[in-house]
C-alpha cells in the first residue's frame, strides 16, 4: 500500500507540471518549433488543440500503467487485460461514431476517454479488492505541485512575453528549474 501511495505521489510530482505546461504553453512551443513555411498559424492552433485533448492520455496512461502493475503484483494478469479489452472496444466504437463529425479531434478525444476509463476502472476494482487502500500524502503532494507549477508558469509566461525568438525553450528550462526549487 505504501509503495502505491509513493508511486501516486511521484506521478503527481511529474505529471502536474507536465500537464499544466502542455495546456498553457503548447501554442508558443509549437509556434517556435514548427510554424513556418507551409505550417501555418492555423496549423499551430489545430495541433495545440489536439495536444490539449491528448493530455488526458498522458494522465490516464500513466496512472493505468502503475495500477496495472498492482494487479500483476497480486498475481492477477486477467483483470487489467479484461479492462483494457472492454476499454479498447468502447474506444473503437466511439472513434467510429465520432470520426465523421469531429474528424481527428473526435478520434483524439475518444482515445483520451479510453485511457481515462481504463485507469478509473482499475482504480475502482483495486479499491474493492484491497480494503483500506488509500493514498496517504497524495492530496498534499498535488497541492504542492500545483503551487510549484503556478509559480513556474508565471515565470514561463514572463519569459515568453519578452517576444524573443524561440522564447518557449528558455521559458521551459527556467520553469523546470523554478518548479524544482519551489
Amino acid at each position: 500500500k505504501l509503495e502505491l501511495a509513493y508511486a501516486m505521489r511521484f506521478l503527481a510530482f511529474v505529471l502536474t507540471p507536465s500537464v499544466i505546461g502542455l495546456l498553457l504553453f503548447c501554442n508558443p512551443v509549437i509556434r517556435d518549433l514548427l510554424q513556418g513555411g507551409r505550417f501555418t498559424a492555423e496549423d499551430t492552433q489545430t495541433v495545440s488543440l489536439l495536444i490539449k485533448i491528448y493530455t488526458i492520455v498522458v494522465i490516464g496512461g500513466s496512472f493505468g500503467e502503475v495500477l496495472s502493475r498492482v494487479f500483476y503484483a497480486l498475481k492477477d494478469t486477467r483483470t487489467p487485460v479484461k479492462i483494457a479489452v472492454v476499454g479498447f472496444t468502447l474506444g473503437a466504437v466511439i472513434k467510429i461514431a465520432v470520426a465523421p463529425h469531429w474528424n481527428v479531434v473526435g478520434i483524439v478525444a475518444a482515445t483520451s476517454a479510453y485511457y481515462l476509463f481504463n485507469a478509473l476502472c482499475m482504480l475502482f476494482v483495486l479499491r474493492q479488492r484491497i480494503q483500506g487502500i488509500g493514498f496517504p500524502g497524495v492530496l498534499r503532494t498535488v497541492r504542492d505541485c500545483l503551487l510549484g507549477s503556478a509559480v513556474a508558469s508565471a515565470v514561463a509566461f514572463g519569459v515568453i512575453a519578452t517576444g524573443f525568438p524561440f522564447s518557449s525553450i528558455p521559458a521551459a528550462i527556467l520553469a523546470g528549474i523554478v518548479y524544482a526549487g519551489v
